[in-house]
């Protein structure tokens, strides 16, 4: 029952990824909800003929020297946000910064049933809930395009939303403070598409040589430098992964912030797992970033009510 209708023509076949347990996830090539918008990088497929001719005598070779084509549709584009246990996408960044606020990213385009086109924000739940538990579930479901901001005042500023369920992307999940590798029961929440679900919380962790966090480059398990994101080893041969550096939607408001605008689009990522954190106020994610403090951290935790982006793995 999602309301979202993703169109692609991304090749969607899976990436394996072997994480430091030694546990295999295989993730969907791109982010929940990408679009490349059509930008590309790289550059054409080139030949040229080369002939080599002796200095001395009359002999003569022929060649041709072909040089591959790149093209990588992955670095740049957009992706749906997603907060904590709810199915419900909200809207895109183009990934443009504010001048007003160098924080906040401007929201891609959408359209209304006349056709009409606009970049407001999603609204936040301040002004119509306070709910808790049941009835968070309930609001969520009556307001899918309003952003969870609820419980502020109770919470010391934090938005744990529905604070009760250790299962909503999770249906057999009973534990709120251990990173597993425990089978994700897929749940009418999840917004994955079919034969996917959300990750478990130590999918990501072979994206450090030590299975944890890592703040020395040494330790990153990655291919090549920054890229708008990383090329994460999959520890299959030399194959590798894209992250891109899609940032997330804040919960919060202050320090240059605005509840529920995108923010930090090509300076960090930050990718939602099925699992909660702190029982049931916080949620687990990887978190990467650069800006000469690079640091990658496959399991790490937050407030429930960021956006992240998602990256779905194939059920087992």
């Amino acid at each position: 029952w999602s309301w979202h209708i993703w169109v692609t023509d991304q090749e969607m076949t899976s990436i394996p990824v072997k994480n430091y347990q030694n546990v295999t996830y295989d993730f969907l090539p791109v982010n929940l909800g990408w679009s490349d918008m059509g930008m590309e990088t790289g550059y054409a497929a080139r030949m040229a003929d080369m002939r080599i001719v002796q200095t001395i005598g009359i002999k003569t070779a022929d060649c041709d020297i072909i040089q591959n084509g790149y093209c990588d549709k992955n670095e740049r584009g957009n992706c749906t946000f997603y907060q904590f246990g709810r199915k419900d996408p909200f809207l895109p960044s183009t990934g443009e910064e504010s001048s007003l606020e160098p924080l906040n990213n401007f929201n891609k385009p959408w359209y209304n049933s006349a056709g009409s086109s606009s970049i407001i924000q999603p609204s936040d739940a301040l002004g119509y809930s306070k709910a808790s538990g049941i009835n968070a579930i309930k609001a969520y479901i009556k307001n899918p395009f309003v952003y969870d901001y609820n419980n502020i005042s109770a919470n010391n500023g934090q938005s744990y939303m529905d604070y009760q369920y250790y299962n909503l992307w999770s249906a057999n999940n009973n534990i709120g403070n251990s990173y597993n590798d425990n089978i994700v029961v897929k749940t009418v929440y999840d917004p994955s598409p079919i034969d996917y679900c959300m990750p478990a919380s130590n999918a990501f962790t072979g994206f450090t040589t030590t299975g944890d966090s890592a703040l020395e480059e040494s330790q990153f398990n990655v291919s090549g430098s920054w890229s708008g994101g990383y090329y994460f080893k999959t520890n299959f041969g030399d194959e590798k992964i894209f992250f891109p550096a899609g940032g997330h939607r804040s919960y919060r408001m202050g320090s240059g912030l605005i509840v529920a605008n995108a923010i930090y689009i090509r300076h960090y990522g930050a990718y939602g797992t099925a699992m909660p954190w702190r029982n049931t106020s916080y949620s687990t994610f990887l978190f990467f970033k650069e800006g000469g403090n690079d640091r990658v951290y496959p399991r790490w935790n937050n407030i429930r009510a960021d956006g992240f982006t998602i990256r779905p793995v194939l059920e087992k």
